[in-house]
């Protein structure tokens, strides 16, 4: 079997994503290959690939079947400006920093709601680190969030 860490990441995502939690918005969830150019200027989007660093094993002594690791990063983009965000009856208060917070917590509320069934195969899914990368001085808003899907017996 395949395994399409990168897939699972992003149907999860999407299946799971309640933009009450985000500002009333949902972002563009795109695998990065399925990207030829990246503009966040009209929408937020959510970029996952794999990260390279698979690690496989066998189950133990005297077993023939494998156990894995498949890592997979999280990119979260947005350029957030609730003052020029005409899709909003009203004006928000919330900055962009706030917005791509918001975003994050999000990822983690789904993967601790979905830590034991990731989908397509996989067994686990466990964040592993965060990184904020934010410009705030061009307004450009970034978070990227890497995570590990393990299979423990194929």
């Amino acid at each position: 079997m395949n395994y399409d860490a990168a897939g699972a990441i992003q149907s999860l995502l999407e299946d799971n994503w309640s933009s009450s939690n985000t500002d009333g918005k949902t972002p563009l969830i795109q695998e990065v290959y399925e990207v030829k150019e990246i503009s966040i200027a009209i929408k937020d989007r959510i970029l996952i690939y794999n990260t390279p660093g698979n690690k496989k094993s066998f189950n133990g002594v005297g077993s023939s079947n494998f156990k894995g690791d498949w890592p997979v990063t999280i990119d979260l983009r947005s350029s957030y400006q609730p003052n020029k965000d005409s899709t909003l009856d009203t004006l928000s208060t919330v900055t962009g920093h706030e917005h791509i917070t918001k975003m994050m917590l999000e990822v983690e509320r789904i993967i601790k709601a979905k830590k034991g069934e990731p989908g397509n195969g996989f067994e686990v899914i466990m964040p592993m680190t965060d990184r904020d990368l934010s410009d705030r001085r061009k307004k450009l808003y970034r978070w990227v969030y890497e995570v590990m899907l393990k299979i423990t017996n194929y």
